[in-house]
């Protein structure tokens, strides 16, 4: 994984927990730091695991760079040309590049589920948000109580054809 999408990541994580914090009801916030809880266990149950297990993990990773180096190859190379690919100060630290490399991707999709639960959260929050605020309108609108003439001002302007029927009635009473 590159720095660039290793910061990207980061940073996308950042912006959700920030959002969720200015966003979020109480009770939506439970459930937000459920999320965070339940990822962090798994975080620190991977950190356990790799140090315990880093020895066992590496010696498989070994012998699987050993059996992949072992394999027949049809490319059709002299002898003694190239290098040796079975190497065993090449192996080891290949092995352990890859359990690294397995960790930093375990790692990874951990904060990318989190990610993805939260921007989950928000969006529900969100749509839950609008369509209150959505039906909260609508009853104000349907309980409006003023008069008809003023319920038909849109932005301060009155209808023009409100006034003529007005000043008709006024003009006959001479």
């Amino acid at each position: 994984m590159s720095i660039q999408t290793e910061l990207r990541r980061a940073f996308e994580l950042a912006s959700l927990k920030n959002e969720a914090k200015s966003i979020l009801t109480p009770r939506e916030w439970k459930t937000y730091q459920e999320i965070v809880r339940v990822h962090e266990k798994q975080r620190l149950h991977e950190e356990r695991a790799y140090k315990t297990e880093i020895k066992t993990r590496v010696e498989i990773a070994r012998r699987r760079v050993i059996s992949e180096a072992g394999q027949k190859n049809k490319d059709l190379k002299p002898r003694f040309v190239g290098r040796d690919s079975l190497n065993k100060d090449d192996i080891n630290r290949q092995a352990v590049r890859d359990v690294q490399h397995a960790h930093h991707r375990r790692l990874a999709a951990i904060d990318k589920m989190q990610a993805r639960e939260i921007k989950r959260l928000i969006d529900a929050c969100e749509h839950a948000h609008a369509k209150s605020r959505q039906l909260h309108e609508d009853f104000s609108r349907s309980a409006d109580r003023r008069s008809g003439n003023e319920r038909r001002k849109q932005n301060g302007l009155e209808h023009p054809n409100l006034n003529r029927t007005r000043t008709r009635s006024l003009r006959r009473q001479p």
